[in-house]
């Protein structure tokens, strides 16, 4: 297997993680009052940005080659790593 095929399965795998986790945090929104329901739910607005930016590190980095990929990696990584951060301040916050 190559380091780029092995790099996209680890990439997807941790993106379905991340998105399953907003997945749980909008449940606990609606089970929340409405005081902690708006919180919650900013919270999910700028999550789903940076899922969004991720998801297209991630499109990007599917679309490329093996030589291509060096760059494409390292902002894939960034951007998994805002958004783990953001979901990590959201799980502290409300779970």
């Amino acid at each position: 297997m190559s380091d780029l095929k092995e790099f996209r399965d680890k990439a997807h795998k941790t993106i379905n993680q991340l998105f399953d986790d907003i997945d749980k945090l909008r449940a606990k929104a609606d089970q929340a009052n409405a005081e902690q329901r708006e919180k919650i739910n900013q919270r999910i607005e700028e999550l789903q940005k940076r899922k969004k930016e991720l998801q297209k590190r991630f499109d990007d980095l599917s679309e490329k080659s093996e030589r291509s990929t060096g760059e494409l990696k390292k902002g894939f990584e960034e951007a998994r790593e805002s958004l783990r951060n953001s979901w990590e301040k959201a799980r502290a916050e409300f779970m």
